[in-house]
């Protein structure tokens, strides 16, 4: 559900949700499906973001939208304010 980066915390949950966790986020690096952006987010590749949502109920979406909002305003930055807000709005 996200449109931009990706919180390292909401990237390891929804790795989590299909049986991977952090093995697979690395492996999504090495791959250069993933980069890393400064020590709190990730840049996934939009073929990446389409597979995770692809798998998701809209009750499912609507709830990852919240968990997202809850995870960029744990970031604290202006970028992450307009991005919180965009999930707000999805949920």
């Amino acid at each position: 559900v996200h449109r931009a980066n990706v919180p390292r915390e909401a990237a390891l949950a929804a790795a989590g949700a299909v049986g991977g966790g952090q093995d697979l986020l690395d492996e999504l690096v090495d791959r250069g499906l993933a980069v890393d952006v400064g020590d709190t987010e990730l840049h996934l590749h939009d073929l990446v973001r389409e597979f995770f949502s692809s798998r998701l109920s809209e009750e499912e979406r609507r709830e990852r939208h919240m968990e997202a909002a809850e995870a960029w305003g744990r970031v604290g930055t202006s970028e992450a304010l307009v991005e919180r807000a965009y999930h707000l709005v999805g949920a």
